[in-house]
């Protein structure tokens, strides 16, 4: 295909956007899914990290806030992890506002 980079990234981008759209419609998938596996990384490591010399583990506090930045960067709904309408619609993908409009929240 003969295509620029930034269409290839907005392509890529439309693929995160209806693969989320269906683990939420399919599968209910929501922001209190992702954060599920926050536990599994709140104890420090076994091993030294060979980055700061010492085991870590991660922040809660911390990492809620990463997630808010990469919802807030992906176009979803801080909240429910939902792609927003607006993103969607940027997205030419008004058909899968419309099948997940009982789950998205208002733009």
């Amino acid at each position: 295909m003969d295509i620029t980079e930034p269409q290839f990234e907005t392509l890529a981008e439309r693929v995160l956007n209806l693969d989320r759209a269906l683990a939420i419609r399919n599968y209910g998938r929501s922001r209190e899914d992702d954060e599920t596996v926050i536990a599994a990384f709140e104890y420090p490591e076994n091993e030294v990290n060979p980055f700061v010399g010492e085991p870590k583990a991660i922040d809660r506090g911390r990492f809620l806030e990463l997630m808010d930045a990469y919802y807030h960067r992906r176009g979803w709904d801080v909240e429910t992890g939902y792609p927003t309408r607006e993103t969607l619609v940027r997205l030419d993908l008004e058909d899968v506002a419309g099948q997940l409009s009982p789950q998205l929240p208002p733009y």
